[in-house]
């Protein structure tokens, strides 16, 4: 319904007629919630199955590796020692090419001492997308296995932490309060929300989200939307706090 409310200034009441106007509505609702309980399902819905699906695809290849690993370490050790050489061995090569070098460069012999010398798998190079983290410690030491994982942990947490917060800019998009500056992403950020009347005044607390349907025209205040925000965004820190405290 768009009955109209006394206690609404002159101000508000002439403003929500133009918004009517720019959105064809024959006035906006200010009781009726419907478009705003759809758009907070779908947010939820999409950041929820998108958090779901990275952190079961995580899961399921840290397990996956993990029993390949140790079904791989009884045999693996027996066959690294064999084609992997020791320090001794390896010098005493580089001393023998060094004596029997040639005037021009051998490219066989310089390739198998990399190979001698990198941190390789069972005398083969280590696979890009198959290599562990795990195995990270081996190639670089422990500092580069700790780097990259926290690099994984920070990911989940920026990914989660932006599951809570997708709804802000969802209803920041929708909005059209902010000037066009000819940058896209300024529609994206908060100083967007809710609706503008050119030349108006209106105040802080009589600023609205205007959404069309089919049905008609869609109003709730700011002041409304930004509190739960605020705590969504609240709770994002919290996130990102905890998870940098676990990690210490």
């Amino acid at each position: 319904m768009c009955d109209a409310d006394p206690s609404r200034s002159p101000e508000l009441e002439a403003s929500l007629g133009i918004w009517a106007l720019q959105n064809d509505c024959s006035c906006v609702d200010l009781n009726s919630d419907t478009q705003f309980k759809q758009i907070w399902i779908f947010c939820i819905t999409c950041a929820g199955l998108v958090c779901l699906s990275i952190t079961l695809v995580i899961l399921w290849t840290e397990m996956g590796k993990q029993k390949s690993d140790n079904d791989e370490e009884e045999g693996a050790t027996e066959k690294d020692t064999v084609n992997r050489k020791s320090a001794a061995e390896v010098t005493k090569e580089m001393e023998e090419a060094v004596e029997d070098a040639e005037d021009e460069p051998n490219l066989n012999k310089a390739l198998e001492h990399l190979r001698n010398t990198s941190p390789t798998k069972n005398g083969k190079w280590r696979p890009i997308w198959g290599t562990s983290i795990n195995e990270l410690s081996d190639i670089g030491g422990v500092g580069t296995e700790l780097y990259f994982r926290f690099l994984k942990r920070l990911g989940l947490c920026f990914l989660y932490m932006a599951a809570l917060t997708c709804i802000s800019v969802a209803f920041n998009v929708a909005s059209d309060f902010a000037p066009d500056n000819g940058q896209a992403l300024t529609k994206t950020t908060i100083g967007n929300v809710g609706a503008s009347v050119t030349g108006s005044t209106l105040s802080p607390n009589e600023r609205f989200i205007i959404l069309k349907s089919t049905s008609g025209c869609e109003g709730t205040p700011v002041t409304t939307m930004t509190k739960i925000i605020g705590w969504l965004d609240f709770v994002a820190i919290v996130l990102f706090i905890a998870t940098l405290a676990w990690w210490r």
